[in-house]
């Protein structure tokens, strides 16, 4: 394979070798890239879940997820995110065919950002 250029940015940028890295065909180093680092750690989103067992044959499948939902919501918050930017991106339903009814584990992710 030809060489490429490489990116290199924030604090480790500065020890790394301007020449001499194989496969490297020149190192590109962007106006202010000593700060990379901190631009990505302000733009990153903050991730968190919940879990909770449920009895379908008992409770309603809709309200129970809600309910995880919003478990998983104020644990985000409580790491940081703001609630208003917080998104459920993972609906896990887990059946427990070992036990009697219709237990279940539902999991739920979120994300949201830190900064708006």
């Amino acid at each position: 394979a030809e060489p490429v250029p490489a990116i290199f940015i924030g604090g480790g940028a500065l020890v790394v070798p301007k020449t001499d890295i194989s496969g490297v065909s020149e190192v590109v180093s962007p106006d202010h890239f000593e700060v990379g680092g901190a631009v990505g750690t302000t733009i990153a989103e903050i991730g968190a879940y919940a879990e909770g067992v449920v009895d379908l044959e008992v409770e309603d499948r809709d309200g129970a997820i809600e309910q995880v939902t919003g478990h998983a919501i104020d644990n985000a918050v409580k790491a940081g995110a703001i609630r208003e930017t917080v998104e459920v991106i993972d609906i896990e339903e887990i059946p427990f065919t070992y036990m009697p009814g219709k237990r279940e584990k539902i999991r739920i992710r979120v994300k949201g950002k830190v900064l708006q």
